[in-house]
């Protein structure tokens, strides 16, 4: 199966302005990977595995 000349740049286009879409979103902090911090909400302590005081 050979795709033609249209349906290739069709696709080019679409995952270039996707690619583009995810850096701005990432540039803006909209998109991040964050790793936020759990804290307990009973003793205020961060969680790392589980809170034991409980």
């Amino acid at each position: 199966m050979s795709l033609g000349p249209h349906a290739l740049a069709l696709f080019a286009s679409s995952f270039c302005v996707a690619l583009l879409m995810t850096l701005s979103g990432i540039q803006k902090s909209l998109l991040g990977w964050k790793n936020r911090r759990r804290y307990c909400q009973s003793c205020g302590r961060q969680l790392r595995s589980g809170c034991t005081c409980r």
